[in-house]
Parts: C-alpha cells; structure tokens; sequence
C-alpha cells in the first residue's frame, strides 16, 4: 500500500499531477485510486488499510449497484419465507422509491457524501407529487 504523486505532460504540454493510492485487496489483486489532493488520497489510503486488513474491503470496480442490492434483498426475503405482501412492500420500495433516485450508484460509493444530496432530491421530488 502507498501513497504517491505522480506527474505526467498532455499532448498539448500542459504538466498534470495527481496523488494515487495504490493497494493489494486480501485476494492479491492490485487497485489504483486517483486524488487531487494529498489530503484526500492518504484519507482513503487509511480507510482502505483498515477495511482490507479487516477482510471487508471492496473495491470500487466490484461493488454491486443499488439496483442489484435491491434485487438481492428481495431474493432473500423470498428465500426466507416471508409473507407475500411483505415481499410486495420491499418490491415497491425498491422500484419506486430506491431504483429511480440511486439504482445506477455503486453500493461501496453511495454512503455520507451522497445520502444528505440524495434525501434532498428525493424531498423534492415528492413535493411535485400530485
């Protein structure tokens, strides 16, 4: 795991920075991670290294939409047995309140930075209801 900067020209000339944490997850496979600032990057490099030494970390690349959360709690609460308007309650739910706000949001991102834009939006959008 490290932190480092790297430096790079454009085409045109222009000289770019950016910091990147670059982590090994528990099954060996190698993740890179781009900031624009130090700050930023070695927060990250923090969190990873306790979620990865925790055996909880999941990558960006291979988390699940909400979307496919949804599906899959649905899917166990089928499983388990639960009654029918119960399991038709989760379905609305999930298609009509969840899905169409923050389905296409990767579940690994969609925690504190997105929940206050996302029950903003979704107060408005209920105020334009009839």
């Amino acid at each position: 795991m490290s932190v480092r900067k790297r430096r790079w020209i454009t085409r045109s000339g222009e000289v770019r920075e950016a910091w990147i944490v670059d982590y090994t997850d528990r099954q060996g496979e190698r993740h890179i991670e781009t900031f624009d600032k130090k700050k930023d990057a070695d927060a990250r490099h923090s969190e990873v290294k306790v979620d990865v030494r925790a055996g909880v970390h999941v990558a960006p690349s291979k988390s699940v939409t909400v979307k496919e959360a949804g599906k899959s709690w649905i899917a166990t609460a089928e499983a388990a047995g639960l009654e029918r308007a119960t399991i038709k309650q989760y379905k609305e739910h999930v298609d009509q309140h969840i899905v169409p706000f923050i389905g296409t949001v990767k579940l690994q991102i969609s925690g504190h930075s997105r929940s206050g834009s996302s029950r903003t939006d979704c107060a408005r959008r209920a105020d334009r209801r009839p």
